[in-house]
């Protein structure tokens, strides 16, 4: 018997985001004295040629790994499919295991939703840890109606899974806002616990421009984006901003990092533009050494989708020491967050020209960039940084253990 048993879709030597957050937390609980094993599929999550081993034990951590096959996931239907398939080889793994304490991710829903069905049946504790809320968050990006027979069943699904839920933890107060609101689970059961950055960080890296000379930005204003191009960014509005820069200021750049159900579309438009460039995801160290050497980072969230999704990014973002660009909703957690400790700078009117102004105001007033760079500085270390934000979970662990 172990003492957890974390249940993610993604996990390593997956370089995804969430992979990369689990990873993290697993290893914090095993260093913890927390005996732990990681439920996990086989193929990495954005490209599915990449198998890994069925069994592993790294960092202290035992890995089971279920086979997934290789397909994509950027259709609905698709990414349905693999849902299915996830939930029911995960469960078939995590039945054969004994586990004190049960976490699952929410990405897919259905397979949190399976394995704390079966921790209440074992009379075990479960926490959820929810990164993105559905059926709300394909309503609020047009793929479902919210009276259709999917939309539906998503919504029983989230309701059952919060009931069977010994603590639900959430990535910042606005989904906790909105769950309370929307979903009437009640408050004692919801922890907000937001994501991080790597201790080390991108700060080892700061010395060299490798990446600037790779793709020849030497002298150039770096606006970064790194992520999922998928349903929840706004990166249009940002292309819009690049095209109202181009030709005005010849020193700034706009680098988009990462794939998605969206990369074909975002990809044509930014041929058209000759301040602004894609590419694919990085391995970790070729990522902290690009975060180190951007000037100024872009995180965007859809204007619906206030406490639907957390964009975790930007705790990456944070540990490399510099402002943060964000297009958010108003009051969503990493709005209130950029607002609260002098981070950067939020546009909320989804507005172009007001992303263009803000922009502009960073690359030409060095010493507003140096204060800044302070203020994230500081509150990474106080706040965000990976020890200091996955404490609350072995606490909660602790708590719920009890």
């Amino acid at each position: 018997m172990v003492d957890v048993l974390l249940a993610s879709q993604m996990f390593y030597p997956d370089i995804a985001a969430t992979a990369k957050v689990m990873t993290d937390l697993a290893f914090d609980i095993a260093e913890h004295g927390y005996s732990i094993c990681v439920v996990t599929q086989n193929r990495a999550y954005n490209n599915p040629e990449i198998v890994y081993p069925e069994e592993d034990n790294t960092g202290g951590v035992s890995v089971n790994r279920f086979s997934v096959p290789k397909m994509s996931k950027n259709s609905l239907a698709g990414r349905a499919l693999l849902s299915y398939i996830v939930e029911k080889r995960a469960l078939g793994i995590v039945r054969k295991l004994d586990s004190r304490l049960y976490m699952a991710v929410s990405n897919p829903p259905n397979m949190a939703l399976r394995i704390a069905r079966y921790a209440s049946s074992q009379g075990k504790p479960f926490i959820y840890i929810l990164h993105d809320l559905y059926p709300d968050v394909l309503v609020k990006t047009g793929k479902l109606k919210t009276t259709s027979r999917i939309a539906k069943q998503l919504r029983k699904m989230s309701e059952d899974t919060f009931s069977l839920s010994s603590r639900i933890v959430v990535l910042g107060r606005d989904a906790a806002d909105y769950l309370v609101k929307e979903y009437s689970v009640p408050d004692n059961k919801i922890e907000v616990i937001t994501n991080w950055g790597p201790e080390s960080g991108s700060k080892s890296f700061s010395a060299k421009s490798v990446f600037r000379n790779k793709y020849s930005l030497e002298e150039n204003f770096i606006v970064l984006y790194s992520g999922n191009i998928g349903e929840t960014a706004e990166l249009d509005i940002l292309l819009d901003c690049a095209k109202l820069l181009e030709g005005r200021d010849d020193k700034i750049r706009f680098v988009i990092v990462g794939n998605g159900r969206h990369r074909d579309n975002i990809e044509k438009r930014s041929r058209e533009l000759s301040n602004t460039i894609v590419l694919d995801f990085l391995p970790e160290e070729e990522y902290l050494q690009m975060i180190s050497e951007a000037d100024c980072f872009f995180v965007s969230l859809k204007k619906d989708l206030y406490g639907n999704s957390v964009p975790s990014k930007t705790y990456y973002y944070l540990s490399a020491g510099k402002p943060i660009v964000g297009l958010l909703p108003e009051n969503s957690e990493v709005a209130l967050a950029i607002e609260e400790n002098n981070l950067g700078f939020v546009c909320s009117d989804y507005t172009p020209e007001t992303l263009k102004n803000i922009i502009l105001k960073l690359k030409t007033s060095p010493q507003l960039v140096n204060e800044i760079s302070s203020s994230v500085g500081r509150c990474f270390e106080e706040i965000y940084s990976r020890k200091r934000v996955t404490r609350k979970y072995i606490d909660l662990i602790r708590e719920v253990a009890k």
